[in-house]
């Protein structure tokens, strides 16, 4: 059919076929037509003949609508008077129905464009869905902007992004506290990073005590890190003792530092004696004092005048005035007889070099009749220069064996190490690094003021032995330890000449770390190829030289290529990262790995072989290749709990962390890396230092340990918080030495626990007392004015207090889930915990069973944290205990109601040990239906057989990616925690090579202490993993799933990988 206008031109031609026969064809034009005339020809397909074959043509006209002059937009309609909504703004719109070629405006649909999208919908003909990011996915259907977010701690009006600075909570609708610093608080509960001046707690809305020098405390502990002049202990209310010197005295111990004219002692309590006078007792009173035959004292204690008058031939107050001279003793004040004094102070001098020539003869003679046997000795200290430019005026540095501001022979035969330090307790121990840009500079060379320290060969009194751990570290609490990281060495006397030149400044990711010149890992140098030799990395020792480590920066864009050459010239085959791509929204660490496939950096190719993703770290196999060479392995240990402020919350995953790494030995250099290379890298290289030293020698040395690290590399452990955490660690990882099994051990490995010592008591007794004191929660024993009320301050408000069934199982509020407050009178508080998976962090949750009053709670948290598994434990109490509120509905023809909800039970089905029921959850209008599975424990008591089959069936609901499972009971702790803590056992047998019980266990204890609280539980672990090695056949082929991880290549077998070596992706299960 073709269309001719008023002018003969063709404005339409429609030439194809009509899919099926039918009476009527009718075709709509896309355009407005003002036509004249048409022609109609038919013709048959595929043939040039033309035949005409019509009943009835019918033409039909539509108005011809103009622009509305007041909106500027085309009208439609029979009348002209409806208004074209179009998507292009001015488009004309078919006169007859209103529909618009660009489709309809944003947030209208249908014809005409009349309909406002429904709920969800937004934009051009409504077909954009609204972001999962909206609380329950409505948006504006014009923008898609979130009417509200989803997630605490994003920021309307997409709600992805976190909450600008200063703001946290709903919709970024809350405030940080005024007295956060910076006002920078977590984006999600408004916890501050870090507190004002004067202000401490999870908000620092508390006030530090008034006499902490500066207003400062700490920030969790709101303990004082040193006190007003007068004052001392931990929150400075105590007064130190009256005859201190207006100084102060020691802020832990008390003990004065320096006394008041004419008193001595620790606490200056002591008169002076003998004839003795001044401060501290300095002075001895003049020889020209008469005495008596009552006293030996001859002079007042406090400024020395005589008590008895003068000898004769002397007066004045001191008797230090020579009436037949006129003169004044030289040995007590200035006199007006010069010579006198000179010759008094020359006799003095030369008595002195006569003195120190026979000393240095005595030292001389000794050390040569000594030197072969100096030269014997074992050294436990390795030769360490280190010195710090600029003077101080601050105290000595008193750390055992170790003093400052003096050389010190500090052994009998006078061999000992040479050390150059700092002055002690500087005012700022510690650099942050948090940003590139740091106000700090480093020195390349020069040397400056430095104090002379000698370390000893012998004995170290840092040195700790294992058997004395535990109560080392329970009477050297966080301020000693501070105090100690204060007195660690810096070895500023080393230079820094390359890592700080022109040409490779701007390969430091900070301008202020770089590689010492002494220990910096050297590259193959390449001219052709502009390949220079600096990377900043450092060559560190492990404990007696078992192990080398080369401690890195992590890559930057610009060293990429550098970084992975070092690994292939270096041979590496394992590297630990420590730190996250991105942290706080900035760069911390470039990729040197594919997301899949492989990435090529200048020569070398890495392809990613196999991943395998772990609640706290994740483990990529790697291969780097380069032409005419053979592929090399590379094992990389990702830990991505380490938060950039800070350590993380328990040691527990690091641990479980190191002992992986521990697990592939190899002869090669091990690179570790975090962001800077020198904080989060340090302790976790002195972690892996002083265990090495503990399985050798039974004794850690933490100090030393730093100490020697910080020889090689700057600011190794960087603050004093990881310092602390260092301790913390070591003594998880001693509670774990040993106690790996395997399918392969469990059966001998039990029977061994179940041995019974002298006293009556099994190792496994023993082993579970250990695990309990290393987890013993300080909230059960402190105030809660003390660092115990900020742990749980949430959980004993007022309003809160009511929603605990018991009053001593609280949730920490670090591992709190916080509820969405729906509206204004809802709280954020549940009695509940959040634990890892196997697979991830905080997923999963423990809780009690609800409350009368907190049935409503519960079921915003099985929404909101979207919970597709509940297993339940002791519900049958409900009939005779009337603190559990009845949550569930009896039937399936009648819903439970607990506005706005409304729970359906779709099915109820009975099995051997429990009760299934499958719910559908509907919340407010709008809200889309929530289903859940119910499972109820049916049995009383931990039969081991009928838990473990109770626990194989609630594993079967594998939860999605975005599902959790919430395990509770009466307590919200003892059956609730023991089901957890099984299945996570059971994942770990069932997708790893090896389990560690006491780590299993010691991790959920760290969240909720009341979990495996007594030692038939810790046995009913073993037993159960017994059946379930012994019952499922996939440890039948445990061995096989050994083989299938690569054989023996430079260490890097049993990394842990399940699955074949091909597998590009090897997920643990849960």
């Amino acid at each position: 059919m073709e269309v001719f206008d008023n002018s003969k031109a063709k404005v339409y031609n429609f030439s194809n076929q009509p899919p099926t026969k039918a009476d009527f064809y009718t075709i709509q034009p896309d355009s407005e037509w003002v036509i004249s005339s048409v022609e109609i020809s038919v013709t048959r397909p595929n043939r040039s003949k033309t035949v005409l074959n019509l009943c009835e043509v019918e033409i039909f006209g539509d108005s011809h609508c103009s622009k509305d002059q007041q909106t500027d937009l085309y009208k439609y309609g029979r009348d002209c008077d409806h208004l074209c909504e179009c998507a292009k703004p001015g488009e004309k719109c078919f006169v007859s129905t209103g529909n618009c070629p660009s489709g309809c405006k944003a947030g209208f649909y249908g014809e005409g464009c009349n309909i406002t999208c429904k709920p969800t919908f937004y934009g051009v003909d409504c077909l954009d869905r609204c972001n999962d990011s909206c609380k329950d996915q409505l948006c504006d259907s014009v923008n898609g902007h979130c009417i509200h977010c989803a997630a605490p701690g994003k920021r309307p009006p997409l709600c992805v992004e976190d909450c600008n600075q200063g703001f946290y909570g709903d919709d970024c609708a809350m405030n940080c506290s005024k007295n956060c610093v910076d006002s920078n608080c977590n984006v999600t509960n408004g916890t501050c990073f870090d507190c004002k001046p004067g202000f401490y707690g999870t908000y620092c809305n508390t006030s530090c005590p008034s006499k902490c020098e500066n207003s400062v405390c700490d920030r969790y502990s709101g303990h004082c890190k040193k006190c007003s002049p007068g004052f001392y202990n931990i929150n400075c209310n105590t007064t130190c003792p009256n005859n201190c010197h207006e100084i102060g005295c020691d802020f832990l111990s008390g003990n004065c530092t320096s006394c008041k004219d004419g008193f001595q002692g620790f606490r200056c309590e002591e008169e002076c004696t003998g004839n003795t006078y001044g401060e501290n007792c300095e002075l001895t009173c003049n020889k020209n004092c008469n005495s008596t035959l009552l006293t030996t004292r001859t002079c007042n204690n406090t400024v020395g005048y005589c008590l008895y008058g003068c000898r004769e031939g002397f007066d004045g107050d001191r008797c230090n005035n020579n009436i037949k001279s006129g003169s004044r003793s030289a040995t007590d004040s200035p006199g007006n007889d010069n010579s006198t004094l000179i010759g008094a102070v020359v006799g003095a001098i030369f008595g002195i070099i006569v003195v120190t020539l026979i000393i240095i003869g005595i030292i001389m003679w000794r050390r040569r009749g000594l030197v072969k046997k100096s030269q014997r000795r074992h050294e436990t200290t390795d030769h360490i220069d280190i010195s710090s430019n600029g003077n101080s005026d601050q105290d000595d540095i008193s750390h055992g064996n170790i003093v400052t501001n003096n050389t010190t022979q500090l052994d009998n035969d006078g061999n000992g190490i040479k050390v150059k330090v700092k002055p002690a307790v500087p005012k700022k121990p510690t650099l942050t690094i948090n940003e590139e840009k740091s106000e700090k500079s480093v020195k390349g060379s020069g040397t400056g003021y430095y104090n002379t320290v000698t370390l000893p060969r012998g004995p170290s009194t840092t040195v700790v032995t294992l058997a004395n751990l535990r109560s080392y570290l329970l009477t050297h609490g966080k301020e000693y330890l501070y105090k100690e990281f204060q007195n660690l060495p810096t070895n500023s006397e080393a230079t820094m000449s390359v890592g700080l030149s022109e040409e490779n400044k701007n390969k430091n990711r900070y301008k202020n770390i770089c590689a010492y010149d002494h220990s910096r890992v050297h590259l193959v140098v390449n001219t052709s190829k502009k390949h220079g030799d600096y990377i900043n990395a450092s060559y560190l020792q492990g404990f007696n030289d078992v192990e080398k480590f080369i401690a890195s920066q992590g890559p930057t864009k610009l060293i990429l290529d550098d970084f992975v050459r070092m690994l292939w010239e270096q041979k590496v085959d394992k590297v630990v990262m420590l730190t996250n791509l991105y942290e706080h929204g900035k760069s911390k660490c470039d990729p040197y790995w594919p997301d899949e496939d492989e990435v090529v950096f200048g020569e070398i190719t890495v392809k990613l072989a196999a991943t395998q993703v772990f609640a706290d770290y994740i483990i990529r196999r790697l291969q780097l290749s380069k032409d005419g060479h053979s592929m090399h392995p590379v094992t990389q240990f990702h830990f991505t709990s380490w938060p950039d402020k800070g350590v993380p919350e328990n040691p527990w995953a690091l641990v479980d962390f190191e002992q992986r790494v521990a697990a592939s030995p190899t002869k090669r250099p091990i690179v570790v890396h975090c962001s800077a290379g020198v904080g989060r890298t340090g302790t976790f290289i002195a972690l892996r230092n002083v265990m090495r030293e503990a399985e050798v020698t039974q004794k850690m040395d933490f100090f030393n340990t730093v100490a020697k690290l910080r020889r090689d590399r700057y600011l190794m452990v960087q603050t004093q918080e990881q310092y602390v955490f260092l301790h913390e660690a070591a003594k998880v990882a001693m509670v774990c030495l040993n106690t790996t099994i395997t399918s392969d051990n469990i059966v001998e490995r039990f029977q061994q626990l179940e041995k019974k010592n002298i006293s009556g008591k099994s190792k496994l007794e023993q082993e579970f007392e250990i695990v309990c004191d290393v987890c013993v929660d300080d909230g059960e024993t402190i105030d809660e004015e003390g660092s115990a009320g900020v742990m749980y301050q949430n959980s004993r408000t007022v309003s809160n207090k009511l929603k605990n069934r018991f009053g001593n199982i609280l949730p920490k509020d670090c591992y709190r889930p916080l509820l969405m407050r729906e509206s204004s009178d809802m709280e954020d508080y549940i009695n509940a915990v959040l634990t890892p998976s196997f697979t991830k962090r905080n997923q999963d949750v423990i809780t009690q069973l609800p409350l009368p009053t907190t049935v409503l709670d519960f079921w915003r948290l099985i929404t909101q944290l979207k919970i597709s598994l509940v297993v339940a434990f002791e519900e049958q109490l409900m009939t005779t205990d009337s603190t559990i509120g009845y949550y569930l509905p009896t039937d399936e023809n009648q819903p439970a109601s607990c506005p706005p909800f409304q729970i359906k039970m779709c099915s109820c089905v009975q099995g051997s040990e429990w009760e299934e029921r499958k719910l559908i959850i509907s919340g407010p209008k709008g809200a889309e239906e929530h289903s859940l599975v119910h499972l109820r424990y049916t049995q009383t008591g931990t039969d081991p057989m009928k838990l473990l089959t109770f626990i194989k069936h609630a594993r079967t609901y594998n939860p999605k990616h975005n599902e959790r499972t919430l395990y509770m009971c009466r307590n919200g702790a003892t059956y609730s925690g023991l089901a957890c803590v099984l299945t996570l056992l059971l994942d770990r047998m069932d997708n790893d090579l090896r389990l560690t019980v006491p780590l299993v266990v010691g991790a959920i204890k760290a969240i909720r202490s009341q979990v495996i609280p007594a030692v038939n539980q810790y046995k009913i672990l073993y037993q159960i993993l017994k059946l379930y090695n012994e019952t499922n056949s996939i440890y039948s082929n445990f061995n096989d799933t050994k083989s299938s991880v690569a054989p023996e290549t430079s260490g890097q077998d049993n990394m842990g990988f399940v699955g074949n070596e091909g597998t590009e992706y090897a997920n643990a299960k849960l």
